[in-house]
């Protein structure tokens, strides 16, 4: 598995000759479904820096899904006969977004697949943090505490003045450091840094799917997907796909998995 990661970054991320750049691995631990919050899942995070100035944060499930795309764009396949192949793919990879953050204009761009569409949008200085003085010491390293309200949950973070990056996992920077641990007061979600590497300098490509993305605001983000949640045949019956009552009886009956979204407003 480990050399099939290792093919989709090399694919993913094109290496020049430089420093200052780094990859950073998190593992992500959180509850995926809202109506069973005891059961747990697991990916893995990994943070790009690119010369200090920006980052991406993906999955290594985002990537391979990623892969499989322009697979099947170059190789020219049926959609339909890959589905099944592509369902299995997807289906693990729970974070279908790109996050491109840069320190020096203070804002992110996230590219979100939700359901069978893409979508795009900014956001800036949207963290406030709170800095405490309790200190732990976390890989080795001391780390300080500091806690920030993002999309209505609360957050816990460790951050490590030891590297002085100020950004971290997901949508989490602006600290005097990097962000070695971080989770919300439910424990719904969990990401830990598990390793921190220089590589050579890197350009980072944008997703398969980005220049098809629509464009609008983190709000109207959130409002639709809550509505996938509600109405979860919409965006299939807008794209003029015919829905057979035995697919209606299915999505409208008792559902016994409701996404547990990071974001909630």
């Amino acid at each position: 598995m480990k050399s099939i990661i290792f093919v989709l970054l090399f694919i993913f991320i094109h290496f020049e000759s430089s420093s200052q750049n780094y990859q950073v691995t998190y593992d992500i631990t959180f509850s995926p479904n809202s109506n069973n919050l005891n059961y747990r899942s697991k990916e893995k995070g990994l943070l790009i820096i690119s010369n200090n100035r920006e980052s991406v944060f993906v999955t290594e499930n985002f990537l391979i899904v990623d892969s499989l795309l322009i697979q099947m764009d170059e190789k020219d396949l049926d959609p339909y006969s890959e589905l099944d192949n592509f369902r299995k793919t997807s289906s693990k990879n729970f974070f279908k977004t790109y996050i491109k953050k840069d320190y020096e204009k203070k804002g992110t761009e996230t590219f979100q697949l939700l359901g069978i569409s893409q979508y795009k949008y900014d956001q800036n200085n949207y963290l406030k943090w709170d800095l405490h003085s309790d200190t732990l010491k976390l890989n080795n390293m001391i780390c300080h505490k500091a806690t920030t309200k993002y999309a209505g949950r609360q957050y816990v973070a460790w951050f490590t003045t030891e590297i002085p990056i100020p950004d971290g996992p997901f949508k989490f920077y602006g600290l005097p450091g990097m962000i070695v641990k971080i989770s919300d007061t439910e424990n719904h979600f969990n990401f830990e840094l598990v390793s921190f590497e220089k590589v050579v300098k890197i350009k980072i490509s944008r997703p398969y799917l980005y220049n098809e993305a629509i464009e609008v605001s983190q709000k109207e983000f959130i409002k639709l997907q809550n509505e996938t949640i509600l109405t979860p045949l919409k965006q299939i019956t807008d794209a003029g796909m015919v829905i057979t009552s035995g697919d209606i009886s299915k999505s409208t009956g008792p559902r016994k998995q409701k996404t547990n979204f990071i974001e909630r407003e």
